[in-house]
């Protein structure tokens, strides 16, 4: 894990971490305490003494878990744990996916942060062979669309991100490409989601593209603008299988879920409980497309949703982009 940490003055700080796994925290280049170690994610649960020069500082955090399943939390502070004046997080922008228009003729990169609008300029006229970017517009949401020329159907190219920047000016790690593939579909990678802030799905608050179904609340939301309690979510989607065959479709969730793939139902349990698996099954076409949709509620206390598949042979797995594409929105791919 990386990231940036900028101080205005060169002064000692603390960096309280939180690990599931065994992790080593290195700043600046330099390795900084000893291996820490954690059977689950506790923040704060270990304090390191850190040296911060004046600027941007380098913090990484190399970890690793038995089971693959490690994680970070960390922030930093003073002795007693407070804010420190002065000591701001620098986080790059990431790029989440991209999508390019049935058309080719733009695409569109979504990232995690907000972008600085007047960084895209640097984009316009880099090209990769044939394929130019002729204009680059920063959208609300991180989004930036480009208008391209001369991507052909079928082409695929990795577009330099030089210039890029966030809204407070954090530029992306060095050699960050976007990868741009042309393939007539014009659909966008992943789930389209709509979220409620009530459990009749009545109410919607949020919309946003998401890679995966796959989130423990907890005594959480999934956004500010969601409740933490009675909630609920739809998720849409054109499924394309790899293989033909009988594809078993298995929920995790608390509380209520129902699954259709083409309308057919194919996981009812749309009651309150506590975490449960149900699973249905399907026979599927390699290379068709289906209509997935999926809704959740959240009635109270820890909630929790999961949407995997088995494909014929194989094991069970997280149901992700590599396989859902969305219509996207009439305006998604607006100059």
């Amino acid at each position: 894990l990386h990231t940036r940490v900028e101080a205005g003055a060169e002064r000692d700080a603390f960096a309280y971490l939180g690990v599931a796994g065994h992790a080593a925290l290195w700043v600046n280049g330099r390795r900084v305490g000893a291996t820490l170690t954690g059977e689950r994610l506790q923040p704060g649960a270990h304090v390191v003494a850190v040296p911060l020069r004046a600027g941007i500082n380098e913090i990484v955090i190399k970890l690793s878990h038995p089971s693959g399943q490690s994680a970070a939390h960390l922030r930093f502070g003073d002795g007693e744990g407070r804010a420190i004046e002065g000591v701001l997080a620098r986080l790059p922008p990431v790029l989440t996916w991209s999508a390019v228009s049935a058309d080719g003729a733009r695409a569109l990169l979504a990232f995690d942060a907000a972008l600085d609008p007047a960084s895209a300029t640097a984009l316009v006229g880099t090209s990769i062979g044939a394929v130019g970017v002729a204009a680059a517009r920063v959208r609300e949401g991180g989004y930036l669309t480009l208008e391209l020329s001369g991507l052909a159907t079928g082409a695929r190219v990795a577009l330099p991100l030089i210039g890029l920047t966030g809204a407070d000016g954090t530029p992306l790690e060095p050699g960050a490409t976007a990868p741009i593939h042309h393939d007539g579909a014009g659909r966008v990678p992943g789930f389209a989601a709509t979220w409620f802030a009530d459990i009749t799905l009545q109410k919607p608050v949020l919309s946003r593209i998401e890679p995966r179904i796959d989130t423990e609340f907890g005594g959480g939301s999934p956004h500010p603008s969601v409740p933490v309690d009675g909630f609920g979510a739809r998720w849409t989607g054109v499924l394309v299988p790899n293989i033909s065959g009988d594809h078993v479709f298995t929920t995790r969730s608390d509380d209520g879920v129902r699954l259709w793939i083409d309308e057919k139902p194919l996981v009812d349990n749309w009651t309150g409980h506590g975490a449960v698996d149900d699973s249905g099954t399907i026979t599927l076409e390699a290379g068709k497309s289906y209509a997935l949709r999926m809704e959740y509620f959240e009635s109270g206390g820890p909630g929790m949703i999961r949407l995997s598949w088995t494909q014929p042979g194989g094991a069970p797995q997280v149901l992700d982009s590599s396989n859902i594409g969305s219509e996207p929105a009439s305006d998604l791919f607006a100059p």
